[in-house]
């Protein structure tokens, strides 16, 4: 089976855990980068799941040019997910994933679909929550 190689923005809580999965689908997808503006953040992530220093980056357009990845994981706010998926567009990424919200209002929604369907761009968008058993008691209350 062919291994998509993949990279990962923002290194909090989420972006951590988005790291955990990928290292476990270790035999479909090749993590070839990080990317953190926290350089603590960055070193102690990238530390703790043994993530080589070449594959370290502060910079995003930096590592979309250094890794050049199938896939572009990132855990940001939404403000700037739009300019990161015109980011994945340029770097000829195949497909993203994102948390919700998806945008910071309509409009930019809008934007991001329209730039996915004329790039070709699959793309997910995380709702993992509605999994969580906290979520799935206060659904039943």
């Amino acid at each position: 089976m062919e291994k998509h190689r993949i990279v990962q923005v923002g290194l909090g809580n989420r972006g951590e855990t988005a790291i955990k999965c990928f290292l476990q689908l270790s035999d479909r997808v090749e993590l070839v980068g990080v990317c953190e503006l926290n350089e603590e953040r960055l070193k102690k992530v990238s530390e703790k799941y043994e993530i080589e220093e070449k594959k370290r980056f502060k910079d995003v357009k930096q590592m979309l040019k250094s890794c050049r990845p199938d896939l572009f994981s990132f855990c940001t706010l939404p403000t700037i997910r739009l300019e990161l998926i015109e980011l994945a567009s340029q770097y000829g990424v195949k497909g993203i994933l994102f948390e919700k919200p998806m945008a910071a209002s309509l409009e930019e929604a809008k934007k991001i679909i329209g730039l996915c369907r004329k790039k070709g761009l699959k793309a997910a968008v995380c709702h993992q929550h509605k999994y969580f058993q906290g979520f799935q008691r206060m659904k039943k209350i």
